[in-house]
């Protein structure tokens, strides 16, 4: 009988925890602002082929770490690279130059309806320009799933989910 009350009491919290985890997971999956502050949010370590230092210092990473990343990906110097992103799981994705020119990397300007205000910032726009360019698709920010800048150009994905 005690053994039988020690596996309940165990079990318990388990259960606990795992209803904890899928609700935290429902509630990040439908609240950007939540999943940012859950999840962190990526950032952008080299822009245009120029390191960030300041968002490595904010990020903790350091010039060993985007050394390493970078050789692990095949790459011998850091004059190869047009972009390059620290992602929330800790990856560096990469985007190399082309043709010794900076490449064009789709920079993300709306996700899932939120209006990324940096990526406004590195592409010199700000939200007046994206309003005018949504008003133009008769849409708001909400509307839009995906937005993204790439060769001077905004490229529109409609939030299909809302009637």
């Amino acid at each position: 009988d005690k053994y039988h009350d020690s596996i309940f009491l165990s079990i318990i919290p388990i259960i606990a925890l795992v209803i904890v985890q899928v609700l935290v997971a429902k509630i990040s999956q439908r609240h950007a602002k939540v999943r940012e502050v859950i999840e962190g949010k990526e950032s952008v370590i080299i822009n245009k082929g120029k390191i960030k230092f300041e968002e490595m210092q904010k990020q903790r990473y350091n010039l060993d770490d985007l050394l390493t990343q970078l050789r692990n990906k095949g790459i011998r110097s850091i004059e190869e690279v047009a972009y390059a992103i620290l992602e929330t799981s800790g990856k560096l994705s990469i985007f190399q130059k082309q043709n010794n020119n900076i490449g064009n990397y789709p920079l993300p300007v709306i996700v899932d309806g939120m209006i990324q205000t940096d990526t406004l910032q590195q592409i010199a726009k700000n939200t007046n320009w994206l309003n005018k360019e949504l008003v133009k698709e008769h849409l708001t920010s909400k509307d839009v799933l995906y937005a993204f800048y790439k060769e001077k150009e905004l490229f529109i994905i409609k939030n299909e989910s809302i009637k």
